[in-house]
């Protein structure tokens, strides 16, 4: 995988082996826009079936607080554990901006 953008200190664009679009976490840090990923380093791959939800994450990485999407990805890791129902991938976006949302009203 070859990084085509970093979305923040944590989170990157990458194009897989197929030249799609995934969101590779765990890697951003000291990474560059070109470099290629070893997979002993990769985290998480994010794989949204949705190119247009793909896009609207890839905004909520940039612009919202790593702490939110982090209590948001375990929130939706604890749901899908305890729901035997396939969780729709808007939850990413939606879970996610609720929670940023409320902490700015406090």
């Amino acid at each position: 995988m070859k990084i085509k953008r970093i979305l923040n200190n944590n989170a990157v664009l990458c194009l897989d082996e197929n030249n799609e679009e995934v969101i590779v976490k765990g890697i951003a840090y000291g990474s560059s826009t070109g470099d290629a990923i070893h997979s002993s380093k990769i985290e998480q791959i994010f794989v949204l079936s949705n190119k247009e939800i793909n896009r609207r994450y890839q905004e909520l990485l940039v612009t919202i607080p790593g702490d939110c999407i982090e209590v948001s990805e375990k929130a939706i890791q604890i749901i899908k554990e305890e729901i035997p129902d396939p969780l729709n991938d808007t939850i990413y976006i939606t879970l996610t901006d609720h929670i940023s949302n409320l902490l700015g009203r406090t």
